[in-house]
This record gives structure tokens, sequence and C-alpha cells, in this order.
């Protein structure tokens, strides 16, 4: 194999692993909003287990919460990897009650080479 060819194909895989970076932040960014704004429903699209079909939550429940703030972090050990920890604070208030409370969750997220995207293994965040 040439040079040549060994730099287009490692050039290649970068853009790739740039790509897949750059889908897990787009992904992870639209799913904490989803939950900011209370799109419970469309934050559990985010949602699949790598094992299993994903079993969604009734949200009902959640009708009328308010998430006022959030943060959240992404860690990939590098730039190839096929897995990510999310971790992601939310701070709420509770229905009928003037207390804002935190919610943490911790959860990974794999990507689909088949589906090209990332997934949420995992659930909603426990708002109690």
């Amino acid at each position: 194999m040439s040079a040549l060819a060994v730099v287009a194909l490692s050039g290649c895989a970068a853009i790739e692993s740039k790509q897949r970076s750059q889908i897990l932040t787009e992904r992870v960014r639209s799913y904490t909003k989803s939950v900011r704004w209370g799109d419970f429903d469309i934050a559990q699209r985010f949602i699949k287990p790598r094992e299993g079909e994903a079993e969604f939550a009734d949200t009902e429940h959640l009708r009328g919460l308010r998430v006022t703030h959030y943060d959240y972090s992404i860690h990939a050990p590098d730039p190839d990897a096929v897995e990510a920890q999310m971790t992601a604070t939310f701070d709420y208030q509770p229905i009928g009650t003037a207390t804002i409370r935190r919610v943490k969750q911790t959860a990974l997220w794999w990507y689909s080479g088949e589906h090209e995207t990332w997934y949420l293994d995992g659930s909603l965040p426990d708002f109690k």
C-alpha cells in the first residue's frame, strides 16, 4: 500500500471520528433540551438499549413539572469511541410546590453503525 493511500485512509478515519463526535454532541444536546422543555415523549426517542427493545415510560405524571436549569458533560475515552458517558443535572420544580430540587443522571450513550447515530442506553431522569 502506498504512503498516499495510508494517509488518505487515516484522513477518512479522522473525518469519520469527528462526524461521530459531532453527532453525539448534537444528540445529547437535543436530549437534554427536550427534558429541559418538558418534551419527555421526544426525549424518550433518544433511548434505545443495546439489548432488547426500548420500554417507554408513561410520562403523564411529568406534565406540569418545570425544569429550571440543566447542565451536562460528555466523556468518551478516545475520538474513535463507540461508547460515551453522559452526566447531566436537572434543577426542577415539582408540580404544586415552590421547592427546587436537583436530579443527576448518569447514562451510557452508544453508537449504532447500522443507523449511524447515538442512542442513550437508559431511561429518563428520575424526577421524584
